[in-house]
């Protein structure tokens, strides 16, 4: 499986990759992009994606259910764009709001660390998330002192 609407920023320059869940159709998600198009400039690789039925992508959201398998295919295209341009340094797999909640329910071996931020940390049950929460690789949450949510 590939992840829709993958799209890799420069991968010959890169030091290392990360793995975006935006909702581009919010300022917050915009800002983002912005940033991350940035990235490229300062040595990073990143290859960011939707989950199903999101934007272009095919499939329908499945309110957490299957999006996991979105993340491990968005992990493997990166590990295969990165090995055919010899990119060298840690896969670090970074979400947003429903994203974030993904991605720290995501073990993977290839992983050097997760990002979280603002995860809701409710559309998974929360066992799921014990697997990374007990992992000794490092996690970053950033969380807003005035959520909406």
């Amino acid at each position: 499986m590939q992840p829709a609407d993958a799209r890799a920023h420069d991968p010959g320059a890169a030091s290392w990759w990360e793995t975006w869940h935006l909702d581009a159709a919010t300022d917050a998600g915009m800002g983002i992009s912005l940033r991350l198009a940035c990235a490229p400039a300062l040595g990073i690789a990143c290859l960011r994606f939707n989950f199903r039925g999101v934007e272009n992508s095919e499939g329908e959201h499945a309110e957490g259910r299957d999006e996991p398998h979105d993340v491990t295919a968005a992990i493997d295209a990166a590990v295969d764009a990165s090995a055919n341009v010899r990119i060298e340094g840690p896969l670090v797999l970074i979400g947003w709001s429903f994203g974030a909640d993904i991605a720290l329910t995501i073990e993977d071996p290839r992983l050097a660390g997760w990002m979280g931020i603002a995860p809701p940390l409710r559309f998974r049950p929360e066992r799921d998330y014990a697997a990374v929460a007990h992992d000794p690789r490092p996690k970053l949450l950033a969380l807003a002192a005035h959520d909406e949510f």
